[in-house]
C-alpha cells in the first residue's frame, strides 16, 4: 500500500487484492504472485468521496445488484 491508512476495505480477487483506504482515498491493486507473494501494486483510481468502510462485492461482468 502506497500511504497508510487507518481503515478501508479490501477484496481479494484471483491472487489481485483491491485495497480501499480511507484516508487516502486511493484504490490499489495488490498482485500476488503463485506462490502467493507480493508481486505489484500499483494505484489504479482514486474514490470519489470520503468512505470509511466501503461494501466490496464480487460479482462478474454480467451481474445486476
Amino acid at each position: 500500500v502506497f500511504q497508510a491508512n487507518s481503515s478501508g476495505s479490501a477484496i481479494y480477487v484471483d491472487r489481485a487484492i483491491f485495497y480501499f483506504g480511507y484516508a487516502s482515498g486511493a484504490i490499489e491493486r495488490i498482485d500476488l504472485d503463485e506462490k502467493e507473494e507480493l508481486q505489484t501494486v500499483e494505484k489504479i483510481g482514486n474514490q470519489p468521496d470520503e468512505y470509511t468502510y466501503p461494501v466490496l462485492i464480487r460479482t462478474d461482468y454480467n451481474s445486476c445488484i
